[in-house]
C-alpha cells in the first residue's frame, strides 16, 4: 500500500508522524538536493512527498499503520530510507535507519519523540538525523 493508509478506519493503529531531517549529507554537485523517504511497517509501506532543496527538510507529514490481533511484537521495526529526489534516473540514498517501537509505552496511548541517525551502507552514522513522533491508537470495545 502507499501513502497515507487508510488504517484510521482500523480499531488499533500505528501513527507515525516525521517532522524534521538535519545534517542530511550532500550528495549533488549542484548544491542543492530535494528528498524523500520510505517507511515500512509490518508489510505495510508508505512514501513522502518531495521536500525541496534544503539540507534540513520539514516533512511534517502523517502516516497510519493498522494494526491487527497481535499489535505491536517485539520483532516489529519501522524501517525508513531517506534519499534524494531526482526527475531523471533513481536518487542516491541519504541514509536508512531501522528503529523497533517501545510498545509497553504505545500500547498505553503515550506518545513517543525520537530523533534516529541515519546510517550508511556500511552501517556508520553520516551525521543525518531524522525526528519523528509515535502514538499507538488502541481503542477499547
Amino acid at each position: 500500500m502507499k501513502r497515507n493508509l487508510a488504517a484510521r478506519h482500523f480499531e488499533h493503529f500505528l501513527e507515525v508522524r516525521v517532522t524534521t531531517g538535519e545534517n542530511f549529507p550532500l550528495l549533488e554537485r549542484s548544491g542543492n538536493q530535494s528528498s524523500l523517504f520510505n517507511i515500512k511497517f509490518q508489510g505495510w509501506e508508505a512514501k513522502s512527498k518531495v521536500n525541496d532543496n534544503s539540507l534540513n527538510p520539514k516533512f511534517d507529514e502523517v502516516f497510519f499503520f493498522p494494526l491487527f490481533e497481535a499489535g505491536i511484537l517485539p520483532t516489529d521495526k519501522l524501517c525508513i530510507n531517506v534519499q534524494t529526489y531526482k526527475t531523471e534516473g533513481k536518487g542516491k540514498s541519504l541514509g536508512s535507519v531501522e528503529y523497533y517501537p517501545p510498545i509497553e509505552s504505545l500500547m498505553r496511548g503515550d506518545e513517543e519523540s525520537v530523533a534516529l541517525k541515519l546510517l550508511d551502507f556500511s552501517g556508520n552514522s553520516n551525521g543525518g538525523v531524522l525526528k519523528l513522533e509515535l502514538r499507538g491508537n488502541f481503542m477499547k470495545v
